[in-house]
């Protein structure tokens, strides 16, 4: 089970335990607001103010303005029936290819 804090990052609660992603995994903000998880197992989230990360259980990878997210403060996230990431923010809806990890 995947869960959201409001300032100490994105936890995990697996085989009876819970375990942290913070700062020391390179989670530039504590807050996270939105999880979701695509057809390849990752788990994507969202921040208050830093755009999205992307977990592949090992990793953290961050996409910001830089790689084309068009507003850094994300209200939901989920996965479409293609596999697409869908970011909801002030602007509109963005949509993630996780196979190119390209914005449309």
């Amino acid at each position: 089970v995947w869960l959201g804090t409001d300032g100490k990052g994105l936890s995990i609660y697996e085989k009876g335990k819970f375990s942290t992603l913070g700062e020391k995994q390179g989670l530039s903000s504590g807050v996270i607001s939105s999880i979701a998880e695509d057809t390849f197992g990752h788990i994507w989230f969202s921040t208050s103010d830093k755009g999205i990360y992307r977990y592949d259980g090992t990793s953290l990878l961050q996409f910001s303005q830089s790689q084309g997210l068009r507003n850094l403060q994300i209200s939901a996230l989920a996965v479409n029936n293609k596999g697409d990431l869908l970011i909801h923010h002030q602007l509109g809806v963005d949509v993630l290819n996780p196979y190119t990890l390209k914005f449309s």
